[in-house]
């Protein structure tokens, strides 16, 4: 699988590291746990930029650490990360900035500049970075940069996970990587995860290989459905007064704000938008809550459908909504 993943990152990405750098774990969330305890045992905060994929809240909370949130701001239809905040955390004594990249839920695609200002800052403040990049292969256009990938202290120290299960739809099939570049850091990974390779599965290893070797072809034809499904979505919904979107970059997730969107007189006091359209148009959202506090207005859509669903659902929750 080394093998395979370092050739398809090469090809891919143009993010070219030693097949020894890869060690294999059940999942991301494993992996994100073990790096954050691996390289930062002290305990040390974790920065958290929000909207964020949901369980990383409980993950933090569990592991004893503080959680800092610093936010991404819409920065002319573009989302950006708040680069001074991540400082003021960094200054505070975080010890971990937690990257997604892609950005779930945000669809987000991180550029080169941005991710170099991201590496001089962590690096300034010694700190670490765990990149979840298990979205990477699933973008629109351009070429997905990966973190560790930019400079070489943002090698040095980071820790970046992915996975097939995204992509080629594996999830459950219990073989995601991390792949290090140190080989000061694979000594202390190997040394603490000891037990954490328990779970790994025999056939997930051999799906995922088949799929970095052999899946090129079959992730293109997807990316081409994901186009229409995004373009089709977008251009419904912008049907809706007042709702404020960002097509996504990547991913297959859909960040809607509906926080100046009248719902009218069904609407109640109180409830969020998930509630609404639960309720009203039969159509389960992830509540934008469950992705940060500050987030209550918003919904996360996950478009990785086929068509006929997405236009059922779109259909439900342009007839529930103001025209």
């Amino acid at each position: 699988m080394a093998e395979a993943l370092a050739e398809f990152s090469r090809v891919r990405y143009g993010w070219k590291f030693e097949p020894e750098a890869m060690r294999i774990l059940p999942e991301v969330l494993t992996g994100v746990e073990a790096a954050i305890d691996a390289f930062n045992p002290s305990g040390s905060s974790v920065i958290l930029p929000v909207p964020a994929y949901m369980p990383f809240f409980g993950l933090i909370e569990s592991m004893g650490r503080q959680r800092i949130e610093v936010p991404f701001v819409n920065d002319g239809g573009r989302w950006m990360l708040d680069l001074a905040a991540v400082e003021e955390a960094l200054k505070a004594g975080a010890g971990t900035l937690l990257l997604t990249n892609p950005h779930n839920p945000l669809g987000k695609m991180f550029g080169h500049a941005e991710l170099s200002a991201i590496s001089e800052l962590v690096a300034r403040y010694s700190a670490r970075v765990v990149a979840d990049e298990i979205h990477a292969p699933l973008i629109y256009d351009g070429v997905h940069v990966p973190y560790a990938s930019v400079d070489e202290a943002a090698s040095g120290h980071t820790a970046t996970l992915v996975s097939t299960s995204k992509a080629w739809n594996l999830p459950g099939l219990c073989a995601a990587q991390v792949i290090l570049a140190s080989a000061k850091d694979r000594a202390v990974w190997d040394s603490w995860t000891q037990e954490d390779t328990h779970g790994i599965s025999p056939l997930g290893a051999r799906a995922a290989t088949a799929a970095y070797r052999d899946g090129g072809p079959w992730l293109d034809a997807l990316l081409t459905q994901l186009r229409a499904n995004r373009e089709f979505l977008f251009q419904s919904l912008s049907a809706i007064p007042g709702l404020k979107t960002i097509a996504p970059e990547a991913t297959y997730l859909a960040w809607l704000d509906f926080s100046a969107v009248d719902l009218g007189e069904h609407y109640r006091l109180g409830e969020g938008p998930a509630s609404y359209f639960l309720r009203e148009a039969k159509v389960a959202f992830v509540p934008g809550n469950s992705c940060g506090e500050a987030s209550a207005d918003c919904l996360r859509l996950n478009f990785g459908t086929t068509q006929p669903i997405l236009a059922q659902a779109v259909e439900a929750v342009l007839a529930a909504s103001p025209r």
